[in-house]
């Protein structure tokens, strides 16, 4: 537990103070406030009290041997200044007042609207606020150096129950207190003047001031802490020990006490070691819990120099439950006892790292996927630590892939992290690029960031260059198009449709391994087809066109049958095994529009549309046989039907002829 002195130029500023949790404190006007902890309790004979002020609402009043005034009630005593308790806080002295409130549970909230501290000569004076014509008494101290009532402190008095028991200590500074021989005239006013929009009022209970009777009711425990490393210049790699010692001089026992040691970057935590209490290493806090007046507790921490550069590791005694005399907890000031850092600065190191890059395909074509190869090597004699290498593509060369044999890649930067580089190590790079131009590219790596000095740095650049071939005189590349009509723009469920599909090959080169890929989307179902060249799969909807000249076309013809109402798209993509300069024309569609199914088909209809569809192709497929089956009959085919006719149009029959004579069955 700690309270702060403010600094002079913020002790005007108009300040609600808010106390209304157990051991919070604070700070107005260089006057200091603490919720006082329950079990630091006063007891009987451990108080003197001096006066006590009770009222509604709004409540003030003040101690003195003569005619009491506004709401003090019995118990009013004179003190001198010799009487209340000296406190040294933060190397400055302070003068320990002790308040006891007794608002009820019920609206334990109340406001301290005002403090104000007169000394006088004597202890019987009246008349407040000059206790005399002329004043026979001096103001020394007010909680508001400006207006009245623009400072106060809120406290909640249900934290500690029972009289007797501490509410609040307020500690002001001794420099206003002139004489010790002098009489203190201690004015209070609790509450609001009106409901409380500015506070919180009195509900009756008696509000009662005291000093300590045995010397100042704070507890102090003057903690400090010292650092040290056993080796403040290790190398890169190497483990070092930090010793962290806390010490407590008293005069009271420290409880609650912690110090955070968190490692800086730089420094791996290994191991630790606690004479008491326990370290977590992920905040850095070392819970020591109660330190004995007189005594030390020791934390050692060991890690291990994982990069160059100067690391500073600092410890700070972070918190304790009593007051330290000389320095304040948490606040990061490295003038006080209670922290301490060490530097480490790791030894410089040498590496000698070196880059190579090579391209598979020197002379590619426009479209074609190039791979770079860059190699870092470390010709030692150390190992060099967060090596980052810079590898961005030129324009021209667009990103497909980078493999890195250790650490990552960014390919918005084209950084390479490549980290710890060991001594005769080498590691790589892979990136492969597609070729987008036919200019002239030349793709550098550079070796941007080594922990270790590198005292050969003319090796820290390699490069490469690529030229793509002319296009006019490539003739590894053909500009493949593909074009994809429907026979009819929408179809009734049950009704064939012809897709006709032209592949064509715009040069300037030969292309082989054509493929269309063209599976049949849901809502219809295959028929058959009729490739121009190579071979269909109805399973799976690629067409092995195979090699087309430059300047060639090949076609296909794809029948089904429309199965559901709704919009129905069906997408071809073509590809071959040569460049192709141009992808944008690779892929085409079609948008069919299935309808509803009519209450009866016609037979004149369904004959007359799968004639136009069918044309003069050959059927092969026993499905076929099936759908005419459902669409003109209204049934599947026995087994001897579906042989009989399937068996047929194997050995050529056309399927107009078929469909011909299906109908005239079923007249």
């Amino acid at each position: 537990m700690h309270l702060e002195l403010e600094p002079l130029e913020d002790r005007r500023v108009p300040t609600v103070l808010s106390l209304t949790t157990a051991t919070s404190s604070g700070s107005i006007n260089g006057a200091l406030f603490h919720e006082f902890d329950p079990s630091n309790s006063t007891g009987t004979g451990l108080i003197n009290s001096f006066v006590r002020i009770d009222a509604a609402g709004f409540e003030r009043g003040y101690n003195t041997l003569g005619a009491t005034e506004f709401d003090t009630v019995s118990g009013s005593q004179a003190i001198r200044v010799s009487d209340v308790p000296l406190v040294t806080i933060d190397n400055v002295n302070y003068r320990e007042f002790f308040l006891d409130a007794n608002e009820s549970n019920a609206t334990p909230l109340i406001s301290l609207q005002q403090i104000q501290v007169f000394l006088g000569a004597t202890g019987n004076l009246s008349g407040y606020p000059t206790f005399g014509n002329p004043p026979q008494a001096i103001k020394v101290f007010d909680l508001d150096i400006g207006a009245d009532g623009d400072s106060r402190v809120d406290i909640n008095t249900s934290l500690f129950s029972g009289s007797g028991q501490g509410d609040l200590l307020v500690f002001i500074p001794d420099s206003a207190f002139t004489d010790p021989n002098l009489f203190v005239y201690f004015y209070s006013a609790f509450g609001a003047t009106s409901p409380p929009a500015d506070g919180f009022s009195s509900d009756g209970g008696f509000e009662e001031w005291s000093v300590g009777a045995q010397g100042p009711l704070v507890q102090l425990a003057d903690l400090s802490l010292t650092k040290s490393v056993d080796n403040a210049a290790p190398a890169i790699g190497q483990q070092v020990t930090f010793m962290v010692t806390v010490s407590n001089a008293g005069p009271a026992d420290a409880t609650g006490v912690a110090v955070t040691d968190l490692l800086p970057p730089g420094l791996s935590f290994g191991s630790d070691s606690a004479t008491q209490g326990s370290y977590d290493s992920g905040t850095g806090v070392w819970t020591v819990g109660t330190l004995v007046s007189g005594t030390r507790a020791t934390l050692t921490i060991t890690a291990t120099v994982t990069s160059a550069g100067v690391k500073i590791n600092t410890a700070e005694v972070t918190a304790s439950d009593l007051f330290d005399p000389d320095s304040a907890v948490n606040n990061h000031d490295p003038t006080e006892d209670d922290q301490a850092s060490v530097a480490v600065t790791p030894l410089p190191e040498f590496a000698d790292l070196g880059l190579t890059k090579t391209v598979d395909n020197a002379t590619p074509n426009v479209g074609d996927t190039i791979t770079f190869t860059i190699t870092l090597s470390n010709a030692g004699p150390a190992n060099a630590t967060n090596v980052i290498v810079s590898d961005p593509l030129p324009a021209g060369l667009a990103l497909v892939s980078a493999t890195p044999s250790q650490g990552t890649y960014d390919p918005g930067t084209g950084t390479w992290f490549a980290g710890t580089v060991l001594v005769g190590a080498a590691v790589t790079l892979q990136i492969q690029a597609r070729v987008t131009d036919a200019i002239t590219h030349t793709n550098v790596a550079t070796i941007s960031q080594s922990d270790a000095i590198d005292d050969n740095p003319s090796n820290n650049t390699a490069s490469t260059t690529e030229t793509p071939l002319p296009q006019s005189t490539n003739s590894q590349q053909a500009d493949l198009s593909v074009t994809k009509v429907v026979s009819q723009a929408a179809a009734a469920v049950g009704t064939p449709v012809a897709y006709t599909l032209v592949v064509q090959n715009n040069g300037p080169g030969t292309a082989t391994g054509v493929v269309l890929n063209d599976p049949l989307p849901a809502g219809v179902m295959f028929l058959f087809a009729e490739p121009s060249q190579g071979s269909f799969s109805a399973a799976t909807g690629i067409w092995n066109v195979g090699t087309l000249s430059a300047g060639g076309t090949a076609s296909l013809r794809i029948v089904a049958v429309v199965t559901r109402p709704g919009t129905i798209i069906n997408t071809a993509q073509v590809s071959a095994a040569v460049v192709d300069p141009n992808p944008s024309n690779n892929q085409a569609s079609t948008t069919l529009v299935g309808l509803a199914a009519p209450a009866a088909v016609s037979k004149r209809s369904f004959l007359q549309s799968s004639l136009a569809a069918a044309g003069s192709l050959r059927v092969r497929n026993a499905r076929f046989v099936t759908t005419a089956f459902r669409t003109l009959l209204g049934r599947d085919p026995d087994l001897l039907s579906l042989f009989f006719w399937s068996g047929w149009l194997n050995r050529g029959l056309s399927p107009a002829r078929f469909l011909q004579a299906l109908m005239r069955s079923r007249a």
